[in-house]
């Protein structure tokens, strides 16, 4: 998997490719945190700890930054998370062995054995609520899901979960993402 010092054997720079700007980006300041926090737990004590840096491809664009952090010396980069950035690297025909995206690139893309790959389908997430929610006690719900085939895919794996688990669906609600407002639907749910 990754290039190694030859001496140490341990990755001398990590890159974190993440959109820390703009509306996504909580999502990519919540993989930034968490994998932070995981870096100094699993570095606490030690004294060759590898350099972090993070790249914002919200404002650099995911392939300028991906080369950026090659060129300053990343040894292995993690990132980005979000579709639109991880399929602007897949076409930009730059990754190598030396990376792990968080997310998956569509199956006919060529580069698909350049790079590790690793995300959560929207099934599994879906499943996971389910579970996490029956855990908590709740054996009710009601759901909202974008009108889409990845809502869907979600409301179905959701349901087949929760239901197995001897909770039960009351009802859910398809919306429409470009829309602001929700209030009437949420009513009438």
């Amino acid at each position: 998997g990754t290039r190694t010092n030859s001496a140490t054997g341990s990755v001398r720079q990590v890159a974190l490719l993440l959109t820390l700007s703009g509306g996504a980006g909580i999502v990519g300041q919540a993989v930034r945190d968490g994998f932070l926090v995981q870096y100094a737990e699993r570095y606490r004590d030690t004294v060759d700890a590898p350099i972090v840096r993070v790249y914002d491809v919200g404002k650099l664009g995911a392939t300028l930054a991906y080369q950026r952090a090659l060129e300053e010396g990343a040894d292995f980069v993690v990132g980005p998370v979000l579709r639109n950035p991880v399929d602007e690297l897949g076409n930009s025909g730059s990754l190598n062995e030396r990376t792990l995206l968080l997310n998956y690139l569509p199956r006919d893309n060529s580069t698909l054995t350049a790079a590790f790959q690793f995300g959560l389908a929207p099934e599994d997430e879906a499943r996971a609520a389910a579970e996490r929610a029956f855990l908590e006690g709740h054996r009710r719900a009601l759901a909202r899901v974008p009108a889409s085939n990845w809502g869907d895919r979600v409301i179905n794996a959701f349901n087949e979960t929760f239901t197995a688990l001897g909770g039960e669906l009351l009802t859910y609600q398809t919306y429409e993402p470009a829309e602001a407002d929700y209030n009437n639907e949420i009513k009438s749910m």
